[in-house]
Parts: C-alpha cells; sequence; structure tokens
C-alpha cells in the first residue's frame, strides 16, 4: 500500500506514518544487527547508513551474514563492470591522480608495492617500472584477467595478481610490502577498520599506506547506483580507524584540488563534485 492508503487505515497523516515507519526500520535493523553481528554495533554507522543497508538487502530476506552478503554482491558488481571501468575511471576520477599518490613516497628499485583494490591496473602501470615487485589485489577475477592482460601488453613483468577479499583476511601477505595503495577501495566495504587492519598487516616495520577515496557526501543515489557501501568518509571517522590500526598519521586531509565527478542522476546534464580524502600513513 501506499503511503497515504496506510495512513488512511491508521487515522494518522500521511507524515506521521512516515515517521513511524522510519522509526520502525531504525529499531527493525538494530535488532537484526544485534543478534547476527553485535560487534557490528562498535561501528560508526549514523541512521543514514543504517538506512542505506535497506537499499542493499530486502527486509524479508534479510542475510545471516551480511558482510559476506555485501562482499559477494561488490564482487559480482565488478565481475561485470570490468569492460566498462577504464571509461568510467577516465569520466570520473581526478586527472593526475595515480602521479599525486606516487609523489606522496619514496620509491626504489627494491621496494615491494601492493595495490589494494587494483581494479583495471591504472596504478599497476605506473608503479611497476619504478619498483622491484607490484602485487595486484582484488576479489574480482575479471578485474585480475584485465591485469594479466597489461602485463603482457606492457611487459611489466614484475607484477603478480593475487585474488583476495582486502576486508577479510591477508594473514599470508604478513610484513611482506613497503608501501601499500588503497585508491577508491573502503567505501565498498562493509567494515573499513577491519580492511585497514589487513592492509596494515600486510606492511614490514615503518612500511607506509596510502588510502584515496571520497569525502562524505549526501548524495545517497551513488550508494545504489555504484554499490558503494559508504558514501565517502569524514576525516575525524577516518582518523579514528587508522589510530585504531595503529597506523601513524603522516597526512590526513581533504584535498580540495582533487574532485571525482559522477553524474546527477536526479538532474540531466549536472555533475556533482566530491573531494578526495587523501591519508598517508606509517606502521608503528
Amino acid at each position: 500500500m501506499s503511503y497515504k492508503e496506510s495512513a488512511y487505515l491508521l487515522d494518522i497523516t500521511e507524515e506521521a506514518f512516515g515517521s513511524l515507519l522510519k522509526r520502525a526500520r531504525q529499531a527493525f535493523i538494530r535488532k537484526i544487527l544485534k543478534e547476527f553481528n553485535p560487534d557490528l554495533l562498535k561501528l560508526p554507522l549514523s541512521l543514514y547508513e543504517q538506512r542505506m543497508l535497506l537499499t542493499w538487502f530486502d527486509i524479508l530476506d534479510y542475510p545471516n551474514n551480511i558482510e559476506k552478503e555485501i562482499s559477494t554482491k561488490v564482487q559480482g558488481f565488478f565481475n561485470g563492470f570490468h569492460q566498462n571501468f577504464e571509461d568510467f575511471r577516465r569520466e570520473t576520477y581526478p586527472r593526475n591522480l595515480n602521479q599525486y599518490l606516487l609523489s606522496l613516497v619514496e620509491l626504489n628499485k627494491s621496494s615491494i608495492v601492493a595495490d589494494f583494490g587494483a581494479g583495471t591496473g591504472s596504478l599497476i602501470k605506473d608503479v611497476s617500472p619504478l619498483v622491484s615487485e607490484v602485487f595486484a589485489i582484488d576479489h574480482s577475477i575479471e578485474m585480475l584477467k584485465t591485469v594479466t592482460n597489461l602485463q603482457k601488453n606492457y611487459g611489466l613483468s614484475n607484477v603478480k595478481t593475487i585474488s583476495a577479499d582486502v576486508g577479510m583476511d591477508l594473514s599470508f601477505m604478513k610484513g611482506s610490502v613497503d608501501i601499500g595503495f588503497s585508491c577508491m577501495l573502503i567505501h565498498h566495504i562493509f567494515n573499513p577498520l577491519k580492511a585497514i587492519k589487513q592492509m596494515t598487516k600486510t606492511l614490514v616495520a615503518g612500511g607506509e599506506l596510502v588510502i584515496a577515496d571520497l569525502t562524505f557526501t549526501n548524495k545517497n543515489w551513488r550508494f545504489k547506483e555504484s554499490h558503494d557501501f559508504w558514501t565517502g568518509f569524514k576525516v575525524e571517522q577516518l582518523q579514528k580507524w587508522l589510530e585504531e590500526a595503529e597506523l601513524e598519521i603522516i597526512k590526513l586531509s581533504e584535498n580540495d584540488n582533487y574532485h571525482f565527478c559522477f553524474n546527477d542522476l536526479k538532474v540531466k546534464g549536472k555533475y556533482v563534485k566530491v573531494p578526495l580524502l587523501i591519508a598517508h600513513c606509517r606502521k608503528k
């Protein structure tokens, strides 16, 4: 039934029905989260972000393992999106983003680098000639196939592809990486703190991690269209996670010189610019 029909049956206003339904949904989500994943309540989920869960899942078919379900959905999305990803990247990402990220760290021919959420390998192509070895890590098999083709076309013999979910377990890479990059990855992950801790685990003592992602935006249409779990992050939110992962923060800020540019799906021909959120950290 529509809100209007429901309100009529309950003999209340349509606005009052909408308010009741909103509170009921929030109560339902909290009950589910407490039952299946009580640790999740430690995450800084706002009411807005709780509501976003409803766009991922049908309430009547709420999964027992939320994290696994979201990981599977994201993997499926990128497996189907790999052919169009480079076009999307060129239209959306800031120009010279790779060069900016590489300028934050000192790379040399003995450096071992990991690109977490490597995608189609744009950063891999730029960093490979500068270092000893590069791990291209992605959960999407189809994305990694694109990286493999990139290796062949450009003769990138020092690149190793690894199929892994960064949000799960990277113990097999413990203490093996000098410099790690995570570009536009953690907003796809259900538990960013867990992912940051896993990436940190792969670093050598004194190793560095660069995270480039979206500054928080309330443009909630992006969430459903792009399979994003988080619509960006606030500085203080990311800072809390970095500190919990025992990373020394070298740089953490919004960077208005670099913007991601998205089509506004509500207004034809209009674009929404979202500033880059950049974090440069060192493992203690």
